[in-house]
């Protein structure tokens, strides 16, 4: 029965990791650049079946890595949307050069990602 349970436990598991994986291949499409290729932990020779507990692993790079991709797109649209409405300065030949007080905008804190649910 054990067995069984493993077998299932890993096949929640890829399909997870595959839902993932198209999430930041999609993110890829529309912001190419933002998600850099993460390198390959196996150098193996040929498939291997991986453990349900080297899915998890799997599984949490992927939402590590989805997390600072999001968080990368979000601080380049924040950065985008500052420059677009920041007003530029006026240059006076008398005038002490003014230093900019504006601290930068504080980022939102964002709840736990959780991956999608699983397409039955």
């Amino acid at each position: 029965m054990e067995d069984r349970s493993e077998a299932a436990k890993r096949r929640i598991l890829r399909r997870q990791i595959g839902s993932l994986e198209r999430a930041l291949g999609e993110i890829e499409a529309e912001h190419p650049g933002v998600a850099p290729r993460a390198s390959a932990g196996r150098r193996d020779a040929g498939p291997a079946l991986l453990s349900a507990d080297e899915l998890e692993q799997t599984r949490t790079l992927l939402v590590r890595r989805l997390a600072s991709v999001q968080a990368a797109i979000d601080e380049q649209r924040d950065s985008d949307a500052t420059r677009v409405t920041k007003p530029k300065a006026v240059k006076r030949a008398s005038a002490k050069p003014v230093e900019s007080t504006k601290a930068r905008p504080a980022t939102r804190k964002r709840g736990p990602i959780r991956p999608a649910p699983a397409g039955g």
